[in-house]
């Protein structure tokens, strides 16, 4: 395993600059749509678009990844990915381009399935979660940095610059990367198609994946979305929009790096409960609040709850199946919560159209209220000593069958 400071370090700070090109635009990409003549359809299409290629790669890069035993080439890939739709976004003359820019970016993003599962390979599977902990907060991190810069940016240069800024750190995370090499860590069995079929068919991963979509689609149609044209309702600037998304991302990662001492103190599955019903507290609020400073501290608050349900979520993902298919496992788990960041938009985008955007933000503490009854329903019975030791080597180990 390799030291963190040594080969992963040079990892970690790729992974940064991979998720700051990704997000100094995010919280001004709906006003830029809506500048450019969007309707809140349109707007929430634009947004959606996000999700198009993490939708339809994701399981294609992490098979394709377990199969050749690689996964740097692919996460090179989207290291590009990013900077070429960084620069569309900056070009797009219309929200039809703004759709396909920021598609483009979402290629990008489904590369994270093996840029994760790359970086807890460096690390001892009885640290699993830990080290999901770890790149999680480097994650929340990053984007904390690129809403605080990018608010600094639009106020002083306008929302363009944010575009091309995107592009410059993108091929800073390719430098970067490019030294980086894969880890050494042993795959004592093959992979192949048979293997992948198993893997889908995980009972734990599919229900981790549905948990996700809950979670995600909650997260696109609100923070993502309809938070950012609210806040402009409520006569917010955009240095004060900026701070909405920092501040979310920011108690996100101290939720992440929170993770591994709540596990000694709450139950596994509770936890991810108790997250769900905070996110629903941060967004039942958010229709009755008139200053943007409180709506910052609302974002705050389910900003600890998305930090916990991730880093849970992801664990999950990784530690349902054995070593030699985790990217295949990561990448179905990421491509089905991405129907979330699809679905979300979209509906809210209709839901703020046809009826209002409050009725977005009680729709969404809704599906956060039952994604906490799923999940103790889901896995309440689950035997998590068994599930971390994961001394069962079946690809669609499910922990709930072992005494």
């Amino acid at each position: 395993m390799f030291s963190y400071w040594g080969q992963t370090g040079r990892v970690s700070l790729a992974i940064f600059m991979f998720w700051l090109s990704l997000y100094l635009y995010v919280p001004f990409l709906p006003i830029r749509a809506s500048d450019l003549g969007a309707s809140n359809t349109i707007i929430g299409l634009v947004v959606a678009s996000y999700a198009i290629g993490q939708v339809l790669l994701r399981i294609p890069i992490g098979f394709g990844a377990d199969l050749l035993g690689k996964r740097r080439p692919f996460a090179l890939i989207a290291f590009f990915a990013s900077v070429i739709g960084a620069l569309g976004l900056a070009l797009a003359p219309s929200p039809l381009m703004l759709f396909v820019a920021r598609s483009i970016t979402g290629v990008a993003a489904a590369g994270w399935v093996v840029i994760s599962v790359l970086y807890v390979s460096y690390w001892d599977q009885a640290r699993t979660s830990e080290a999901m902990s770890r790149v999680m907060a480097i994650t929340t991190f990053s984007i904390v940095v690129a809403t605080f810069l990018g608010g600094f940016l639009v106020e002083y240069f306008g929302v363009i610059s944010t575009f091309y800024a995107g592009l410059i750190t993108g091929c800073a995370g390719i430098v970067l990367f490019w030294f980086s090499p894969e880890s050494q860590e042993k795959i004592d069995e093959g992979f192949d198609w048979k293997t992948a079929v198993n893997v889908a068919r995980t009972p734990l991963l599919l229900k981790t994946s549905f948990l996700g979509i809950l979670a995600q689609f909650v997260a696109f149609a609100t923070t993502f979305t309809f938070i950012p044209i609210y806040a402009k309702s409520i006569d917010a600037s955009d240095m004060e929009n900026g701070y909405l998304a920092a501040a979310m991302f920011t108690f996100a990662g101290i939720g992440s790096l929170m993770v591994p001492f709540l596990m000694k103190k709450i139950e596994f599955s509770w936890l991810i409960v108790s997250a769900f019903l905070v996110i629903a507290c941060s967004v039942v609020v958010v229709p009755f609040i008139e200053s943007p400073i409180v709506l910052v501290m609302s974002q705050a608050f389910g900003g600890l709850g998305r930090g916990v349900l991730n880093v849970q979520l992801m664990t999950l993902a990784v530690l349902a199946v054995s070593i030699s298919s985790r990217a295949t496992s990561m990448g179905i788990y990421q491509a089905i919560y991405a129907i979330g960041m699809l679905l979300g938009p979209l509906v809210a985008g209709f839901v703020g159209d046809y009826v209002s955007i409050g009725w977005v933000f009680g729709l969404s503490t809704c599906i956060s209220l039952i994604s906490a009854l799923l999940t103790w329903l889901f896995l309440s019975k689950t035997n998590f000593d068994a599930l971390f030791s994961n001394q069962v080597p079946q690809a669609n180990f499910n922990p709930q069958d072992t005494p």
